[in-house]
């Protein structure tokens, strides 16, 4: 059998032509949809648009209002902070005035018991220091040595 040259170059021809007719349609559909739309502002009256652009400046300064809230907040916490060290530092300094004049007092009334051990017994600063807990232990102790030597 014969091949038919005719034939192949019809079908050839109308996939060009088809190939064409679907890229014009394309492209006039494309030009529609996205070329031909009228602008927002071409419909909208002039007091219309004043009322987008004031909603559009009330919704920046929300925003800006929500920052600044949180920024007042970080600076709130930050001075808390700032003045919790201060304190910190007053405190620690009063405490060390009052430790120097305690120890003065102490040494006047009772001389060099305040630093030193005299007959086995603590220094008296030490003694002073203790916590209320321990203080307590140390004087029931006492009592009860007290009560075995006069008992002896």
């Amino acid at each position: 059998p014969m091949a038919r040259p005719h034939v192949e170059a019809h079908s050839s021809n109308n996939s060009l032509v088809l190939i064409i007719v679907v890229g014009l349609f394309m492209f006039v559909f494309v030009l529609a949809v996205c070329g031909c739309k009228p602008s927002p502002r071409a419909y909208l009256t002039q007091e219309e648009l004043d009322d987008a652009r004031l909603r559009k400046e009330e919704v920046k300064e929300g925003r800006i209002k929500k920052q600044m809230m949180r920024l007042e907040k970080r600076l709130r916490g930050s001075r808390m902070r700032k003045a919790a060290i201060s304190s910190a530092q007053e405190t620690e300094r009063l405490l060390e005035e009052r430790k120097e004049e305690w120890s003065e007092k102490g040494k006047a009334v009772y001389g060099e018991a305040w630093e030193e051990s005299v007959d086995g017994n603590m220094p008296m600063k030490d003694l002073f220091s203790l916590p209320p807990d321990e203080l307590r232990e140390i004087k029931i102790e006492a009592y009860n040595k007290a009560l075995l030597k006069k008992g002896e």
